[in-house]
């Protein structure tokens, strides 16, 4: 058999061999090696909420330092409060610097840090955090809801008014928490069974319950549905939450976006300026809302796009379609073998 008879069969099996791995590999399972990713932070610095180890302004990208000698590279989430930072590391551990005044950094003191100083608990269960004025809310991995720092307000959610510098509990004990938000001094959170509840300073009535009374425990918002009999009704179809200053918004599973609290500025979007004790609907009435994110006193969202156009299916190798591939390789294998017996190498004159 002449050499580039060869060299096709052995293009077709190493060809061959790949096809077959591709075949019986799971598409869905798509492995990817481990990425790092370092935390950098810059600007403002009089509390440390830098990480440097300095309490210098820095007008570039500048490392956080570790313990204040060395930097990780395991960050997996961030949040900034009022002049102090909080982050997770991929190791379930959560970590905090910069002003700490009323022991929001939960450490367990009340002095400033200027280096990532880990939560007085030690523990590796962490999964979300938040951060308000001077609050940290956080979640973890088993359903649970602590938080720490200001307390004056109630928004610690805890059944007292006091300030705490260690992670505490909220006071239902729930484990069914899945998301939160902290605003100035107040707390929004959503449960697994799509309930809004919300806690802390109330002035605006941005707890949404109809009152400005301030909450030191979860309570739900309302639904006013008939202003002249105070018609009221909570939701379970809540999707995601953000929080202002001293105004709360959200999502409906159905695309709706609803806003209370603090309209002064208009940041409720319902056409008005007047403060609002219960969840109203923005003024257009859109079911299309995706995202949203809150100032201090203003909001923004994100609306879908629409239809959108079916995905192209990323080709796969299915076992009928292994053989049909096989058969044609080998039909092209005995062509290419027939033309090449035939050749003979031009002979040197």
């Amino acid at each position: 058999m002449h050499r580039h008879s060869w060299l096709v069969l052995l293009g077709v099996a190493v060809l061959g061999f790949f096809i077959a791995i591709l075949a019986d590999h799971d598409p869905s399972s798509l492995i990817f090696a481990d990425s790092t990713s370092t935390f950098w932070t810059w600007g403002y610095n009089n509390h440390g909420q830098l990480g440097d180890g300095t309490i210098t302004d820095k007008n570039t990208p500048t490392q956080e330092a570790t313990g204040a000698t060395s930097t990780a590279s395991n960050w997996s989430a961030i949040s900034a409060g009022d002049y102090y930072t909080v982050g997770l590391k991929s190791n379930g551990t959560l970590w905090a610097w910069g002003l700490n005044n009323h022991g929001q950094l939960g450490d367990g003191t009340t002095a400033d840090k200027t280096w990532a100083t880990q939560e007085s608990t030690g523990a590796t269960n962490w999964s979300a955090i938040a951060t308000g004025g001077y609050h940290t809310v956080a979640l973890k991995s088993d359903g649970t809801l602590w938080a720490w720092g200001h307390g004056r307000y109630g928004e610690l959610g805890d059944g007292t008014t006091a300030s705490k510098d260690v992670p505490t509990q909220e006071s239902t004990g729930a484990t069914n928490w899945t998301a939160i938000a902290a605003g100035g001094f107040h707390t929004v959170a959503l449960k697994s069974d799509g309930t809004l509840w919300a806690w802390g300073n109330n002035e605006a009535g941005q707890l949404g319950d109809g009152s400005t009374t301030d909450k030191n425990t979860p309570i739900q918002p309302i639904h006013v549905s008939n202003e002249a009999t105070s018609t009221a009704s909570t939701a379970s179809n809540w999707s995601s939450i953000a929080a202002g200053y001293y105004h709360t918004v959200a999502l409906k599973s159905d695309g709706t976006l609803w806003a209370w609290g603090s309209n002064g500025k208009g940041s409720l979007g319902d056409g008005t300026t007047a403060d609002k004790t219960w969840a109203t609907q923005e003024s257009t009435g859109a079911t299309n809302w995706s995202a949203i994110v809150a100032g201090t006193a203003h909001t923004v969202a994100l609306k879908s796009s629409g239809t959108q156009p079916t995905p192209t299916p990323i080709p796969t190798v299915s076992t009928w379609g292994l053989a049909a591939l096989a058969a044609a390789l080998l039909v092209m294998t005995a062509i290419l073998l027939r033309r090449t017996s035939g050749h003979r190498p031009a002979t040197t004159p």
